[in-house]
């Protein structure tokens, strides 16, 4: 599995042939599989390879689940995090939009996570305060943020699990490249 950052909230997962982006930045991108984590309700998608709404859902092998954020929703908006099973045996978490740490119901419905992805930088997105406890209670093995905020907002976030990484362009991941111990905190560059 190859992970590359784009900006914002947008992550571009490949695996073999196979292609997931999470909030795309543009219309180019023509993945095999696309979520997003904020939706309008009242226009949502007919597109089968797009996943915009809660509920569970298989599309070529993948189980997923869209988990609505019922706090931070409106009728104007949607925030959903979403749960992927079935990508080379790695359970992938995106937290899209959130900008409070999840409920507990939420963290128990997400489940066993491997790698999440989460929103860094302070409203509207998690503080850094906030994004450590959220890691805390959800104890992925790796975590890859979606920075928004300045570098001080990754620095007090990266600290809290060690020395910061140096940035990479990607991260290549098998099952087997997961920590036995711990947590591993990934930086991307955004492409």
């Amino acid at each position: 599995m190859v992970i590359t950052y784009h900006g914002t909230n947008c992550f571009r997962i490949v695996s073999g042939t196979f292609s997931l982006v999470t909030d795309p930045t543009s219309e180019r991108m023509k993945p095999d599989l696309t979520l997003k984590t904020l939706t309008n309700p009242a226009d949502p998608s007919t597109d089968p390879r797009l996943i915009d709404l809660p509920g569970e859902f298989d599309v070529a092998g993948l189980h997923g689940r869209g988990l609505e954020i019922l706090t931070e929703s409106t009728n104007l908006f949607i925030k959903t995090a979403f749960v992927i099973s079935g990508l080379d045996d790695l359970r992938l978490a995106f937290l899209g939009h959130l900008s409070e740490t999840p409920s507990r119901e939420t963290v128990e419905s997400l489940g066993h996570v491997d790698i999440l992805f989460l929103p860094l930088g302070g409203k509207p997105y998690l503080s850094p305060a906030a994004a450590i406890k959220t890691v805390k209670l959800i104890e992925p093995k790796i975590v890859i943020p979606a920075l928004h905020g300045s570098h001080s907002d990754l620095s007090s976030f990266s600290s809290e699990f060690g020395d910061p990484p140096a940035p990479a362009d990607k991260f290549v991941v098998k099952s087997k490249d997961l920590p036995d111990k711990g947590l591993k905190v990934i930086l991307l560059k955004n492409e």
